[in-house]
């Protein structure tokens, strides 16, 4: 079927193909790449079977069933070859009394090395239609199983990007340092290093913490997803990934990153904290770009050194640090609330062996957008150091006494959604997150409030009355100003999902969802 409908479509130069046709090839597209992500497990189940099938007769009947449907589904999917031998093991295993255990074997073994050479001969309806980029993205892919590189490796040449494969995460780490690639995609099951920990050594490095980094995995839970956000990776994909939605996501974080670098003033990988005069000077200039987080850290007498290089080694090169006096560092966290400051200066000094970290202490204050009294700021995180010192924790918030997180004007979220309950649920979650936030039932309100708010982040949902989530993110595409923008929305169809990247958003979240995933894919967004 599959064959004749490509002909058609791609038939006849002057012949447009119909809206029905695409859709079927979108869905073919996404049944191979199923198909392909658990060809693994299958082929396992042939393995157990034909073992069994020695003192077991109904699992090499079994076997034989599954052997069949694989000989009718193959084809279908692009994988001709693999039909044709799985169609001779078929016949074979239907009349035992013509083949013994090691021929079986044998009909197994071409079956995989089909499997492969049909994986890297795709047929061409199963290419993505998407156009070739004049300046694609180097991208570093890294995955233990040889056939889901092959695969992405596919993807990214025909997109007109530039693959960079590794086969685990030994090395990566200078591997990212050297070729400095746009985008890493991490599988997050690999032996050894697992993708969490190579991401954290990633987000550690100064010299590679600005690259964005995608995690796969076939663990979806929440708190797999969490887990992985929460070291720093910038989005994480469950498998089987939908091709076309990744290279949007790519496209995405590329962008995001080229507009990072090229809003930097300065250098930002710092090999030592400046004197306190130009740090000041520094962050003026931040701050009159961006709200950030301040924060006075008490150093341990002997061991300066050990503390400052382990915060060295654990910060972004947008943060600056500088010496408040001989021995405390003052730093400034760009974009980065009073609440996620704290627990990353806990992480910090909390890993340190008890001789260093033995008597540190940090407080932190919240610096809005636009503020020049940074002198008034740093003596307000200095009164907080005095509160954590005083109330036995190692990191305090100016304020703690109260309880006081970072300032609601910190940062302003448009949330845009016609359902009363989940806008209570976000505004009571955000607000408790420490962010201001604006809300809007309808979409023609969700426009009004942006030229009247000027939000920092938008929460769109795309099933809107007056004018929808669609018509939303098609205004925004040519206005001159537009915030990073989450869609959350209850339809999860893969067309849906695609025309809302093509139209700008930057992420998509499907409900029911998670306030706390919501939040941290936010905190990614703006940082």
């Amino acid at each position: 079927m599959i064959p004749k409908l490509v002909a058609q479509v791609r038939g006849a130069e002057t012949s447009t193909p119909t809206l029905e046709a695409l859709d079927m090839i979108a869905f073919m597209r996404g049944a191979r790449q199923k198909f392909i992500v658990g060809f693994q497990a299958r082929f396992e189940t042939f393995e157990r079977l034909l073992a069994q099938g020695e003192t077991d007769p109904s699992a090499e009947q079994e076997l034989q069933q599954l052997v069949h449907r694989l000989a009718g589904l193959a084809g279908s999917m692009g994988f001709p070859t693999v039909s044709d031998r799985a169609s001779a093991l078929d016949d074979m295993l239907a009349d035992p009394s013509q083949h013994g255990r090691l021929q079986a074997t044998r009909g197994l073994a071409l079956i995989r090395e089909a499997y492969t050479a049909d994986l890297m001969s795709p047929p061409d309806w199963s290419s993505v239609a998407q156009p070739r980029e004049s300046t694609g993205l180097t991208v570093l892919v890294v995955d233990d199983d040889p056939e889901q590189r092959a695969l992405l490796t596919r993807c990214l040449l025909d997109a007109g990007h530039s693959p960079i494969v590794r086969d685990s995460g030994v090395g990566l780490l200078e591997c990212a340092r050297a070729e400095q690639p746009s985008v890493i995609l991490l599988d997050v099951n690999m032996p050894g290093v697992d993708g969490y920990g190579t991401c954290q050594l990633l987000k550690a490095s100064p010299d590679t913490s600005g690259i964005p980094v995608v995690l796969m995995s076939t663990r979806g839970a929440l708190s797999d997803r969490l887990a992985g956000l929460s070291l720093g990776a910038d989005d994480y994909l469950c498998k089987p990934i939908d091709v076309r939605e990744l290279l949007l996501r790519l496209r995405l974080l590329g962008v995001r990153r080229e507009a990072q670098e090229t809003d930097a003033t300065w250098p930002e990988a710092q090999a030592r904290p400046l004197r306190l005069e130009a740090f000041v000077t520094r962050a003026r200039t931040q701050l009159a770009r961006s709200s950030a987080s301040i924060a006075v850290v008490r150093l341990p007498t002997l061991q300066a050194d050990v503390a400052w290089a382990a915060i060295r080694e654990d910060t972004r090169r947008r943060d600056v640090a500088g010496w408040y006096d001989r021995s405390h560092l003052v730093l400034l966290f760009p974009d980065m609330s009073a609440s996620d400051t704290r627990d990353r200066l806990s992480q910090i000094i909390e890993r340190l062996p008890p001789a260093v970290s033995k008597g540190m202490h940090a407080g932190v204050t919240f610096a809005p957008l636009s503020t020049s009294a940074i002198e008034a700021l740093i003596a307000e995180a200095d009164v907080a150091l005095t509160d954590a010192r005083s109330l036995g924790v190692v990191v305090a918030i100016e304020g703690a006494r109260g309880a006081r997180e970072a300032p609601k004007n910190e940062l302003t979220v448009l949330l845009a959604d016609d359902d009363p309950d989940v806008s209570r649920m976000l505004d009571a979650h955000l607000q408790a997150a420490g962010y201001r936030t604006v809300l809007a039932f309808d979409g023609q309100a969700a426009l009004g409030a942006m030229e009247t708010s000027r939000p920092d982040a938008l929460v769109l949902d795309l099933m809107l009355p007056k004018v929808t989530g669609f018509d939303v993110l098609r205004t925004l595409k040519h206005a001159p100003w537009k915030p990073p923008t989450l869609v959350l929305s209850a339809r999860s169809r893969d067309h849906d999902v695609t025309r809302a990247f093509e139209l700008g958003a930057d992420d998509y979240m499907t409900k029911p969802f998670s306030p706390a995933e919501l939040i941290a894919r936010l905190s990614r967004l703006l940082r």
